[in-house]
């Protein structure tokens, strides 16, 4: 789906960002970066 619909430079590499920090991304991303659980996908979301 990253590689298809992304605007984010990640969109590349199918959407992986690596390994951040809690606190380095915008809230609502934020939010579920760290609420999903490991080796789980989210259902997509919009974020700024």
């Amino acid at each position: 789906i990253a590689a298809e619909y992304s605007e984010c430079p990640s969109g590349k590499k199918g959407g992986d960002l690596g390994w951040f920090p809690r606190g380095k991304m915008a809230g609502p991303f934020q939010d579920v970066a760290f609420s999903t659980p490991v080796g789980a996908t989210s259902a997509p979301f919009k974020s700024t």
